[in-house]
Parts: C-alpha cells; structure tokens; sequence
C-alpha cells in the first residue's frame, strides 16, 4: 500500500484505501414519510427499503465518489454514517437482492477491486416504522 504524505514523517491516507468489513446487519424497514432517493438523476420516493447496517475497522474515506456496499454484483449507493465507522446502506430495489449473496466493500466505477467479506445477505425479522 502506498502513503502520500501531507508533512514530512507523517503518513496520511491512501486515497483508494477501504477499510475492513468486521459486522454487517440487514433489516427491512418501512418509513411513515417516504425517503427521497436518486437514480440516474431522476428522483425517487421509497416507503420501504432494507438497511444494511455496516461497521468497519476505519471510517470510509471522503472523496467526491462515496465507496458502495455491494450485495453480489449489485452496488449500493445510498448511504449515511450511523456512528463512528458505522454506516448505514439503503436498498431501495431490495426485491432483486437474492439471500445469501456475499456482501463486500468498494468503489462503484472499480467492482472488481472489492474488499471481500464472510457476511451473506439476510435481511432479518420485521419491518420497523421509521
């Protein structure tokens, strides 16, 4: 891996790093309000989705292309920390997510350099109001 350095000594981040995957959990949730979300720039209401609910070893980095959760070959985009190096992913479209799928880590224009998981898809119980 390599460092740029912002001073002498000092190692900052590499831009392309992503941090490792350590708990995953889904969970299919219906919203009173419907959550705005885009997709090929048209906008979008969704009344249900299931969160994906991811901790990390390290915060994902900030760069103008956010990284995206990916269930198989299906990226996710949309996502908001939770806490530190907690983050939360929405799937939208979640009836095309088959169970079971291996979830990884990585950049949506690079899905071949993925940080891969042990963790499946399997969304859990219930559908909570938010």
């Amino acid at each position: 891996m390599s460092f740029e350095s912002a001073r002498p000594g000092i190692p900052t981040r590499n831009p392309g790093f992503l941090p490792m995957i350590i708990d995953v959990k889904a969970v299919r949730a219906r919203y009173e309000r419907p959550r705005v979300y885009y997709l090929h720039r048209q906008r979008r209401e969704a009344r249900e989705a299931v969160e994906i609910t991811v901790r990390t070893a390290d915060r994902l980095p900030i760069s103008s292309i956010s990284p995206a959760l990916f269930v198989g070959e299906v990226p996710l985009v949309e996502y908001e920390g939770a806490g530190p190096n907690l983050y939360r992913f929405f799937a939208f479209d979640f009836a095309k997510l088959p169970q079971g799928d291996p979830i990884s880590l990585g950049w949506p224009y690079l899905p071949e350099r993925k940080v891969r998981t042990n963790f499946r898809y399997q969304p859990r119980g219930g559908i909570p109001v938010a």
